[in-house]
């Protein structure tokens, strides 16, 4: 869900809040009904122009090398035959 207030600035990013909902369909649809958009259980996301629509990850995640990074660096590392 995208809500657009009209006090925002095409200057600025925008904030984004997160809310994960989790388990079966019905189960989905069941939280998606006592959600409210005035409720403690979002999420504010980081606020940068290219940042994910995700929450910040914890210390140890979000300093952790990506995948890409790691395989990268092991493709280097390995002699070629």
């Amino acid at each position: 869900m995208f809500i657009r207030k009209a006090d925002t600035s095409d200057a600025n990013p925008a904030t984004i809040h997160y809310r994960a909902v989790h388990g079966r369909q019905v189960d989905k649809f069941d939280q998606l009904k006592g959600i409210d958009l005035d409720d403690d259980g979002w999420e504010t996301c980081p606020n940068d122009w290219t940042a994910p629509f995700l929450p910040a990850s914890g210390d140890i995640w979000g300093s952790s090398p990506a995948v890409g990074d790691l395989l990268r660096l092991l493709v280097h590392r390995l002699p070629l035959t």
